[in-house]
């Protein structure tokens, strides 16, 4: 990603963030890091994902900011799609949010087809005016 539609997605989630409701400004990052994932966009998640990330995996895998961006890059890991269930809710405690959710996930991961039904948990954490993902954790649903 250039430098300038960078800057024009961080305006854009830092607009969201002062225009909308607290809970409607971590939807939107939420949106973004679905958006991201899917389009392996990593400048972008370098902005969505807290620097002190912990991304817990529904296999059991950990993996920081770094390990997960690296496995993006290097095309180990390859978000397909991300299609949110209805009934995402967001929690707020100040400039902390909790965000439960379910989404079905295509990726393909060490070059193999994954088709995912997750429970997801995220925790977004406020960091100069914007929600960043400092926390995931999923686990399977059947599909």
């Amino acid at each position: 990603m250039s430098a300038k539609p960078l800057t024009l997605l961080l305006l854009a989630l830092s607009a969201a963030a002062v225009a909308a409701s607290p809970e409607q400004a971590v939807l939107a990052a939420e949106k973004e890091w679905a958006r991201a994932i899917a389009a392996s966009d990593s400048a972008a998640l370098e902005h969505v994902l807290a620097d002190d990330l912990t991304y817990g995996h529904g296999s059991g895998r950990t993996d920081t900011k770094a390990t997960y961006i690296d496995r993006i890059k290097s095309g180990a890991q390859k978000y397909v799609s991300v299609v949110y269930d209805d009934g995402t809710k967001v929690r707020l405690y100040g400039n902390t949010a909790v965000v439960n959710c379910v989404a079905r996930i295509s990726s393909i991961t060490d070059g193999k087809p994954n088709s995912m039904h997750l429970r997801m948990l995220h925790v977004f954490v406020k960091k100069n005016g914007i929600w960043q993902l400092a926390a995931h954790q999923s686990v399977y649903l059947p599909n």
